[in-house]
């Protein structure tokens, strides 16, 4: 037969192919009530006295500025899928500036409200739902971000190909040689993973921000485990990032292919061949990344992952049964601290640990907490998340303040988290607002990096043990 002129086909129903394939009701069932936009106290049992909104709130609040809050956005679906609207890089630019931080489902009204028969909650995640967004704008075309691309640039160009692991890098333009001198303020040696007949119970996994950019909770972190006899490895400098730059960005390819599918393979092989039979992650966005989103079934048609042999725990999880074990003793006596909490979004309310820290607060003597008016699952975002610190700096530091604000009410000495990524955007939230938290502390207990208050609860513990 001859060649014929033939209509263009399609499978999907418009050209969005990963819109289409989440559940209609997280988009359509969206009330546009506008309780993301103020919050609403009856949505917060905890929090009695406040409430709380997106992290946005009063930060973007030019007239009509609706793109970011979640409301917005699930406008914006609607309209791609009608096609009122293109994608633009103009829209790129609006939706990065989401944190991703998941308070929006927290405080949805139809997610929440006892009266619904089916609370929206129950099928939707608006979070996902948003990073979806973005993956689907760079599925069609839009480029990201210039400060995205050069993460994006960063964890290409920084890999060694005939390194122990090619696919070792990170996202902040540092050197991969770099990434375990951390490890030179330890006076005992790590087992190393890489070497033959080495094997160990607990692979220690510290994240590209602890290894690079606070290497005094990658100390902290190790000396714990040290101190309590863990049988616990590490890679060193061929320690893999979790790919949550990429995948938060959007460029799930990338994500797919050159973090997720090769670590997955690297970590069941130290399962087989090394015993590692855990995984402690440092930072809460890696152990959400091992934990939730390797295991993530939706768009498995796509990512299609293998099975995540080892288990995956969060440092304080591991830290909270040492101390029942007792492998972790603190005195009765010594100095005390006054801190305050700052739940990380991505392991308070996306993977409620949220006692698990406050409970190991209460087991050592030398802590007095006081809790923030929004704390728990209704803790405001520190400003780095959804890749907001990076892609946009001045917007992830304004959100940062307003947190460090809510801390200063307290009467608090220390600003206490456990998450490196939410160090970093208190810190420098701290710093920029000269606060009492940016003020030098003397306890520290390695006097070589940060100087400030805003501190990993696992530096607080090593102060206290005189690690």
């Amino acid at each position: 037969m001859g060649a014929r002129e033939m209509e263009e086909r399609r499978i999907y129903l418009t050209k969005y192919k990963f819109i289409e394939d989440l559940d209609p009701r997280t988009y359509l069932h969206c009330m546009q009530c506008g309780y993301c936009t103020e919050g609403y106290a009856m949505a917060m049992p905890t929090v009695k006295t406040s409430t709380v909104s997106c992290p946005l709130e009063g930060i973007e609040d030019e007239p009509g500025f609706e793109p970011i809050w979640s409301r917005g956005k699930m406008q914006i679906i609607r309209a791609l899928l009608e096609g009122r609207i293109e994608p633009s890089k103009e829209l790129m630019e609006d939706i990065t500036k989401c944190t991703l931080c998941g308070l929006c489902r927290q405080i949805c009204h139809y997610g929440n409200d006892p009266n619904v028969s089916l609370p929206i909650s129950r099928v939707a995640d608006q979070d996902f739902v948003f990073e979806v967004l973005r993956a689907e704008l760079i599925r069609q075309g839009i480029d990201p971000i210039p400060k995205h691309q050069d993460m994006l640039n960063s964890l290409r160009v920084n890999r060694v190909k005939d390194a122990w692991n090619p696919w070792a890098t990170n996202p902040f333009g540092e050197r991969k040689e770099d990434r375990d001198k951390w490890t030179q303020h330890l006076d005992f040696k790590i087992k190393d993973l890489r070497e033959d007949d080495v094997t160990a119970e607990y692979l220690l996994h510290v994240g590209c921000t602890a290894s690079y950019l606070y290497p005094d909770v990658a100390v902290a972190a190790a000396k714990l485990l040290h101190a309590a006899g863990v049988d616990f490895g590490y890679l060193y400098n061929d320690e893999p990032c979790c790919g949550w730059p990429a995948k938060k960005i959007g460029d799930w390819l990338m994500y797919k292919e050159e973090f997720a599918e090769p670590n997955i393979e690297l970590f069941n092989r130290l399962y087989e061949e090394k015993g590692v039979e855990k995984i402690v992650a440092v930072c809460s966005g890696c152990t959400k990344m091992f934990y939730q989103e390797y295991y993530d079934d939706r768009f498995y048609s796509f990512f299609g992952f293998e099975k995540l042999k080892p288990d995956v725990l969060h440092l304080p999880e591991l830290i909270l049964d040492l101390i029942k074990e007792g492998a972790l003793q603190f005195p009765e006596d010594g100095p005390k601290y006054k801190i305050t909490f700052h739940d990380p979004c991505r392991t308070g309310r996306r993977l409620g640990l949220i006692e698990t820290p406050r409970k190991i607060i209460e087991m050592v003597p030398q802590l007095e907490l006081v809790e923030m008016r929004n704390n728990r699952e209704f803790s405001r975002c520190c400003g780095v998340g959804g890749v907001v610190k990076d892609g946009h700096p001045e917007l992830g530091l304004k959100i940062g303040m307003k947190r460090v604000e809510e801390a200063e009410e307290t009467g608090a000495e220390y600003l206490v988290s456990v998450c490196p990524e939410c160090k970093r955007g208190l810190a420098e939230a701290a710093d920029a607002m000269k606060s009492k938290f940016a003020e030098e502390a003397d306890d520290r207990f390695l006097k070589v990096y940060y100087k400030g208050k805003v501190r990993d609860l696992s530096e607080m513990l090593c102060a206290i043990l005189g690690l």
